[in-house]
């Protein structure tokens, strides 16, 4: 940390503001990376933290001062990606920016093969962060050949309406180095959403809408022109962020659809019923078993719902299926998804 009064002339701390953690923490051998904002009144330091297996991930501390920093016991607040996603080989250089209702979190995120993208995570209170992107933000027609392989080191100021000015550096070779032929770029981002958040509608006017339907049902295929008649197929496993607010609380969480499990059951012999069940928070909160090619329509009241709402601001819901098959596998058509069901909507009524 340094200090100044006319932002020219800067003293030096003599010693570190926030070291490495104790051995085995998440953050034991080194931390960096730091991006500061003002919330509440405190400041809050967003940082990488590196562990003993030279893991990147991300971290907050909170100061009164900038000189003594208390870690976030939630931390690290991001981690890791999934095999095969952008950021699957770690994640680090945070920037932040506060646009209501949410905390907008871009940070870099590093594939297998060192390639480096900008993944970005939303949360309400700016500790327990919900991760939006899977594929990084800027598309290989996006970056041109200046920063083919690296776009990283982000800053980040809201414009206010979900659009937001970001300065990042660019490289060309995929290595975690200096010396990559760097520039400094910048973009216009869009991050609104345009939509209501609290549920998901099969058959709602999509075209008209600034995210597409897998960005809010993950684990789904596209229902863009689809031809499914407000259906939106799903595999084994589908999730969605849901943001509810008061006028919910009265109701239930409804998800509708339907599972072909007869067609299932016939075309791989697999038997038993198909069973739907929907997870919240890691807990699962209700089922239902299917024989038959039929609709489901799969109801939680409020109230079982309540301490998991309170924890996150959100409902975090998982669907799972029992059971798949594959179309062209059992020659129902040449639809090579691995199927389980079809959703038509996720509201509270």
């Amino acid at each position: 940390m340094a200090t100044s009064e006319d932002g020219f002339n800067f003293i030096k701390e003599q010693n570190p503001v926030l070291e490495a953690s104790e051995p085995g923490a998440w953050d034991s051998t080194g931390v960096a990376d730091p991006y500061v904002v003002i919330r509440d009144g405190q400041l809050h330091l967003y940082y990488l933290g590196l562990n003993g297996q030279s893991t990147q991930r991300l971290g907050v501390a909170t100061s009164s001062d900038g000189k003594n920093w208390i870690r976030n016991i939630a931390n690290p607040i991001i981690d890791v990606g999934a095999s095969g996603t952008f950021d699957e080989n770690g994640t680090g250089e945070p920037s932040i920016a506060y646009s209501a209702p949410f905390y907008y979190l871009l940070y870099t995120g590093r594939d297998a093969q060192e390639n480096r993208n900008i993944g970005y995570a939303i949360s309400y209170d700016g500790v327990n962060f919900k991760k939006v992107s899977t594929e990084g933000l800027l598309s290989a027609d996006q970056r041109g050949d200046w920063a083919a392989h690296v776009i990283c080191d982000t800053t980040i100021l809201p414009r206010g309406d979900g659009l937001f000015d970001v300065w990042f550096g660019g490289g060309n070779k995929p290595e975690p180095a200096e010396n990559l032929n760097g520039q400094v770029g910048y973009l216009r981002l869009d991050l609104s959403q345009n939509r209501d958040m609290s549920e998901f509608v099969a058959d709602a006017d999509w075209s008209s809408i600034l995210v597409e339907s897998t960005d809010v049902l993950f684990g789904s295929f596209g229902i863009q022109d689809t031809p499914d008649g407000g259906m939106a197929w799903a595999g084994e496993h589908a999730q969605i962020t849901l943001i509810p607010d008061e006028r919910h609380r009265d109701g239930s969480l409804v998800v509708k659809g339907w599972v072909p499990a007869r067609t299932i059951t016939e075309g791989t012999g697999e038997g038993g019923p198909s069973v739907i069940t929907l997870v919240v928070g890691g807990r699962e909160v209700a089922s239902q078993q299917h024989s038959e090619d039929e609709s489901f329509s799969i109801a939680v009241p409020w109230h079982e719902l309540e301490d998991l709402y309170r924890l996150t601001g959100t409902i975090e819901l998982e669907i799972r299926a029992s059971k798949s098959f594959v179309p062209a596998q059992i020659g129902d058509s040449a639809d090579e998804r691995v199927l389980a069901m079809r959703i038509s909507s996720i509201r509270f009524e």
